[in-house]
């Protein structure tokens, strides 16, 4: 691979190059193992998580700024395989608006949930929760929720068999690359999974719009010393774990996964409005559950 400084590296001009199809279908329909990624964002988190980039493509244009020329140095050192491709190509592999002329191909997958459950419970030694995701169909919120779950304390996020695939291009660039920065996983059955994590100690919430039957959000009293500093161990000797399930805003949190729940939260609100964004519930529920936990962990 001749590198990327190199004036007489061939500059692909051709929507139908092979390494452009590539990437082009990874978009289109996905690649087992291989997640597309568009602009400096994106690929720099990649790069700073350590992920493993196959293919680096950019535009002459884009090589003009500076940061996109580091990223693309950086990526060619460790190993990946660097394109030059024209304008009028990169333009055609842009899912925005105005592409930056940046993508690559990386090495990324979502894991399973019970590998990132056994996870949270070797390395994490504190009241702590991870968000289930039941039914959410829409890339958008489940990016969204992605990004916050990292920024408020979540352990990991887990999406069930009805929900986008974290790694649709579009989640992740919802998720503003946190799908790098926080465990997230995929999983065929999630009341399965919540039956199997209930057995190992774990208590389930679901979401609920109904307040009938559900507790308001800010009055749940998990974890058992909520508001209390230190809830570094519960009556079992570990700490308290809790799995939040989110529902869709079509249908809600499924009957098998509510069956899995020792309880359900409901966020109030006021004029007669009929419920809340997915990822907006999602944000409330999970700032108050890490707020009781103790405060925010960077």
């Amino acid at each position: 691979m001749i590198g990327v400084a190199s004036a007489t590296q061939e500059v692909i001009q051709s929507t139908s190059n092979p390494r452009v199809r590539e990437y082009r279908e990874c978009v289109a329909k996905g690649i087992p193992g291989q997640v597309a990624l568009e602009g400096v964002r994106l690929v720099g988190d990649a790069l700073a998580a350590g992920l493993r980039l196959s293919a680096v493509y950019v535009t002459d244009m884009a090589l003009a700024d500076g940061d996109i020329r580091s990223i693309v140095e950086t990526a060619r050192r460790a190993g990946s395989s660097v394109y030059l491709v024209s304008d009028r190509v990169g333009h055609s592999m842009g899912a925005t608006v105005n592409p930056q002329g940046l993508f690559a191909l990386a090495g990324w997958s979502p894991r399973t949930g019970r590998e990132v459950l056994e996870q949270v419970e070797r390395h994490t030694q504190r009241a702590s929760f991870v968000v289930l995701l039941d039914g959410l169909q829409d890339p958008g919120n489940v990016g969204t929720i992605v990004r916050t779950a990292a920024a408020l304390g979540a352990e990991a996020v887990i999406a069930g068999a009805g929900s986008a695939d974290p790694a649709n291009p579009k989640v992740v660039r919802a998720s503003m690359g946190a799908v790098f920065r926080i465990p997230v996983a995929r999983e065929a059955s999630l009341p399965r999974l919540m039956a199997w994590a209930a057995g190992r100690g774990w208590t389930a919430f679901a979401t609920h719009v109904d307040p009938a039957g559900s507790t308001r959000v800010d009055e749940l009293r998990w974890p058992p010393s909520a508001g209390v500093a230190d809830t570094s161990s519960s009556a079992s000797g570990e700490p308290p774990r809790a799995l939040v399930v989110i529902g869709s805003e079509a249908h809600g949190v499924s009957s098998e996964c509510l069956r899995q729940c020792a309880g359900a939260v409901h966020v109030p609100m006021a004029r007669q409005v009929e419920s809340l964004n997915a990822a907006t519930a999602a944000a409330i529920v999970m700032y108050e559950l890490s707020r009781n936990a103790g405060g925010f962990r960077g």
